[in-house]
């Protein structure tokens, strides 16, 4: 009965995993990502975190910050 919302779940749990693991290329200026808030750019700039999974663990930083900060990050990448 559950197995769908079961396995969705464990999709997102994967897909969190998997960015997480995603590394912050050094100088990465968050000040340019558009949709995060100051305190959150200040606190990044500050810690300067090397990986997303780092970043998530500042207080203040959310789930939705972390989504916009890997969007960033990968389209940093195919810039290059």
């Amino acid at each position: 009965k559950y197995s769908r919302y079961i396995e969705k779940q464990q999709s997102q749990v994967d897909k969190m995993k998997d960015m997480l693991k995603v590394k912050i290329p050094k100088g990465f200026e968050f000040e340019k990502v558009s949709g995060l808030s100051n305190e959150i750019v200040e606190k990044l700039n500050t810690i300067n975190p090397p990986t997303l999974f780092n970043a998530s663990e500042i207080s203040g930083v959310t789930p939705a910050a972390l989504e916009i900060l890997h969007i960033y990050i990968k389209m940093a990448q195919r810039a290059r």
